[in-house]
């Protein structure tokens, strides 16, 4: 299975201006987060520091089911996936361009 990176932003034209619909939002967000990372789903999460707004997600699987699990968040959380290579990936690759 493929290993994603996949970076996340909150679309600033979707943020309410109510505290409590703010607490509300991130704490479906949260539990959403969680049940992915129980299932296996998602790998890891983690919000970048100094802000509520951004962060990471590490997840396994096709590209569909990527697609699929990002689409959850539409259109609240903006995301950007990148397929990532691990260590073997990359000795193999290397063991293929020297012949």
């Amino acid at each position: 299975m493929t290993k994603y990176l996949i970076l996340w932003k909150m679309d600033q034209n979707r943020i309410p201006e109510d505290p409590a619909e703010i607490m509300k939002r991130d704490e479906k967000f949260m539990s959403m987060i969680k049940e992915d990372m129980e299932k296996g789903k998602t790998l890891e999460w983690g919000m970048f520091a100094g802000g509520r707004t951004a962060g990471y997600v590490i997840c396994e699987g096709t590209d569909l089911e990527v697609s699929m699990e990002n689409m959850k968040y539409i259109p609240y959380i903006r995301m950007k996936s990148y397929p990532v290579l691990g260590p073997d990936q990359i000795e193999e690759m290397m063991k293929m361009m020297q012949g």
